[in-house]
């Protein structure tokens, strides 16, 4: 039986599974709300958990009440710059709200002087988007989802592919 062009070899397909993965894309964040996009993850600023001297006050703060662990996961996000999309009346300092017209939900705060993230970290200057007010949004590249591939019934190419026995 002859193989049409369309059917992938075992090879080929084990050659394939093999392959480096692709850097993933930034992912994006939109507002809660009206799905608007709002930033991606190359524009959030990074810090680390308990890492400065006001994380050690906290921490001993939370050990006084009895929190169980210690330890608290950040709730924000923070922004390296503020956006294009951002109120110029709010760049003083205020809340941060969504530019869609309809939505105008509150996402966030900014304060130049900064502040405290709830993992303890001081960050300076604050651009703040609370977690619960945004939700990532996957593409099929970002999320590593693979689609369209159709894997061959190997026992069946085996079958089709093995010489006859004399």
């Amino acid at each position: 039986m002859e193989m049409t062009g369309d059917v992938t070899s075992p090879r080929e397909v084990e050659l394939q599974l093999q392959e480096p993965p692709q850097p993933p894309a930034a992912t994006k964040y939109a507002c809660k709300k009206c799905r608007c996009v709002l930033f991606t993850s190359e524009e959030l600023m990074p810090h680390e958990p308990e890492r400065q001297q006001i994380s050690t006050r906290r921490k001993l703060k939370d050990m006084k009440h009895h929190v169980p662990g210690g330890h608290v996961d950040c709730s924000s996000y923070f922004l390296e710059e503020t956006q294009s999309w951002m109120d110029e009346a709010l760049l003083a300092e205020g809340k941060i709200h969504c530019p869609s017209v309809k939505c105008q939900s509150r996402l966030g705060a900014l304060q130049w002087s900064g502040s405290q993230c709830s993992c303890g970290t001081w960050v300076t200057p604050s651009i703040k988007i609370t977690k619960s007010r945004v939700d990532p949004v996957f593409s099929q590249s970002n999320a590593n989802i693979v689609t369209g591939v159709v894997l061959p019934n190997i026992a069946a190419y085996a079958a089709e592919n093995t010489p006859p026995a004399h």
